[in-house]
């Protein structure tokens, strides 16, 4: 089917022309960012080395008192009441409360008028109603405008060949892109090795669903073309993104529309898989994904619904990052949160967690200032750690040494390896938990407070990025963009699952699994459309000789209770136009749904059927 015809155009160099190619490139460390944030000579820099912060001169500066906006949180336990003094720093005195220490001062927690949780209208129960919250009709309405006008513009600048494939290019419809869609998550749920095995006849690889759908051509016309904006002439590293930079923020928008957060929240990096030529490229030769395109995720730690999204363009992306004088790893936390606030601006006591890349003293201060908690692991060589964590004796037999100021706690604990953590929330007490061994044996030992809070609420970004990876479709592609576009799809897919999952439960209804619900969707998805032959195996054979035979045809009444859609007068893209019906057509092999009278007759007398 290969055309050489536009071998070499923008958008064609995936897996139906070629295997991906082997790049070279530079190793460098995971948390690598742009040379130009290590700059920032400030009393919040940081001497870490060996991560995202290169060592910066030593200056003497004036210490300044702890500030807040709200008087709760400048307050802490005094010296009378806990251990002996340690030393002094910028952000207070540090004491010892390894074996004594007082609750904090908490944060009560609000949203404003709005409780949190799903803002989704009535009557929304199908997976397709919570996934069209997101891939709006309005959004795909404009993808298919941007791809004709792409295609279009490449077939006349490309001298085709007599039997080319591209001279039966036809526009895309808003039907064709949603059962695009449909294949595309379909994909994800029964995975090929690539996309050309999804039409293949062999016997026991055979799959009916892709060639009823689409033409293997017809597929890959519309996989070659898909385009989210328009091209712009002579384009710069900053002009490229929006290629599916505004199709990223406008998915984003509706996520935040249509949820509000819980009071825990995670974030954290996901890493896009990709090996192709790009400036912003990362990778880590420790992770499961070594090259890839990093996301960095605020997600509600109790769901793992997908709040915020910020990609990492490099400097493109750090030079708008808020509060350019704090470090880049706590410029993203602030970012990321400063989000939240825009859209709830009456929130406070929102607990934060984070692991050690971007958890410090100046962050955890930071946000105790505008009314928000923190808790994350942290490294011991950071800045601002005191020599008393950094070099911990442990003498008790809990195995914690724990020091504060004011309402920053740092807490060492001595497990297998030294964990370090920093909270604004938690004190240095412990709990008993069980432990499971190697052997199946279970263990009873203490834990700290604050461990066991980590441990429970840090994994939101994890757990949607595990939701995502379940069902995903990963196809090799060298258009970094086009990694980004599908990405942004399966993220629909999870939030809408979320929403679905979430409000089946408040509403006392048992919510169906994850499988089942992106197996509807796609059904859902896909509807009525049918571009391709109604059997890979007779392909002589097609839907319109059989509905237009001109024999008997007979409408039955479904035995069972369930209901199908209507061939003629049905239509799920368009709220309020879906219509049902008990009967069907016996003759036709599809059993096509059908209403007896006027629809019965307009779908086996017209080609053009529908209403």
């Amino acid at each position: 089917m290969a055309d050489d015809d536009m071998a070499n155009s923008d958008s064609s160099d995936d897996e139906f022309y070629m295997d991906i190619v082997s790049l070279g490139h530079k190793s460098s460390d995971d948390f690598h960012l742009d040379d130009e944030i290590y700059n920032n000579e400030n009393i919040y820099n940081d001497s870490y080395s060996g991560s995202e912060f290169s060592p910066q001169p030593k200056r003497k500066r004036p210490s300044r008192p702890l500030s807040s906006s709200d008087e709760d949180t400048e307050k802490g336990p005094g010296p009378s009441n806990i251990g002996n003094k340690i030393e002094d720093s910028l952000f207070g005195t540090w004491y010892d409360v390894s074996n004594n220490d007082l609750p904090t001062l908490s944060i009560p927690f609000t949203t404003g008028t709005q409780p949190p949780g799903p803002k989704v209208p009535g009557g929304i129960e199908e997976p397709i109603d919570f996934f069209k919250l997101f891939l709006t009709d309005e959004l795909i309405s404009n993808i298919v405008e941007e791809t004709n006008k792409y295609a279009l513009t490449k077939i006349s600048k490309t001298k085709l060949r007599p039997r080319s494939t591209w001279r039966s290019w036809k526009p895309v419809t808003v039907d064709e892109l949603n059962a695009f869609i449909g294949v595309i998550l379909n994909i994800g749920l029964l995975p090929v090795k690539n996309l050309q095995d999804c039409w293949t006849r062999e016997f026991n690889l055979h799959i009916p669903f892709y060639g009823k759908i689409f033409r293997r051509e017809r597929f890959s016309q519309i996989f070659w073309n898909i385009h989210l904006n328009e091209n712009i002439p002579n384009p710069n590293l900053r002009t490229r993104v929006l290629k599916v930079d505004n199709f990223l923020k406008y998915i984003e928008n509706k996520f935040q529309k249509h949820y509000i957060p819980n009071k825990d929240i995670s974030i954290d990096e996901a890493v896009i898989k990709f090996k192709g030529k790009i400036s912003f490229i990362t990778y880590n030769k420790n992770k499961p994904t070594k090259w890839g395109i990093r996301m960095y995720l605020l997600t509600d730690a109790t769901n793992a619904y997908v709040y915020s999204i910020l990609p990492y363009y490099g400097s493109l992306t750090t030079e708008n990052l808020i509060r350019p004088e704090l470090p880049a790893s706590s410029r993203i936390v602030m970012h990321l949160y400063s989000r939240l606030l825009h859209n709830l601006p009456n929130a406070k006591g929102y607990h934060v967690f984070c692991d050690r890349y971007y958890s410090s003293v100046p962050l955890a201060n930071e946000l105790l200032k505008i009314n928000c908690n923190f808790t994350g692991t942290i490294n011991r060589n950071r800045k601002f750690i005191p020599k008393f964590i950094k070099t911990p004796k442990f003498e008790n037999a809990n195995k914690v040494v724990a020091c504060r100021a004011n309402n920053i706690l740092l807490l060492a604990w001595h497990d297998k390896n030294i964990v370090t953590t920093i909270s604004t929330a938690n004190t240095s007490s412990s709990c008993l938990v069980k432990r499971k061994n190697y052997d199946g044996t279970e263990k009873i030992l203490s834990k700290p407070h604050v461990i066991v809070s980590y441990t429970k609420y840090m994994r939101g970004v994890d757990r949607a990025d595990q939701l995502a990876s379940s069902y995903c479709f990963l196809r090799k592609s060298l258009k970094w963009w086009r990694k980004l576009f599908f990405w942004g799809i399966e993220m629909c897919s999870v939030n809408a699952y979320v929403l679905y999952k979430t409000t089946m439960l408040k509403n006392n209804k048992i919510p169906m699994p994850h499988f089942k619900f992106v197996s509807e969707l796609v059904k859902q998805l896909v509807g009525n459309f049918r571009q391709g032959s109604l059997s890979s195996g007779r392909p002589s054979t097609t839907d319109d000789e059989e509905r237009l035979n001109g024999k008997p045809h007979y409408n039955m009444r479904i035995n069972n209770k369930k209901s199908k859609d209507c061939m003629v007068c049905s239509n799920r893209n368009i709220k309020g136009e879906r219509h049902e019906t008990y009967f069907f057509c016996e003759t036709c092999t599809r059993k096509p749904g059908l209403h007896p009278g006027e629809c019965f007759k307009r779908y086996h007398t017209l080609k053009d059927y529908k209403i």
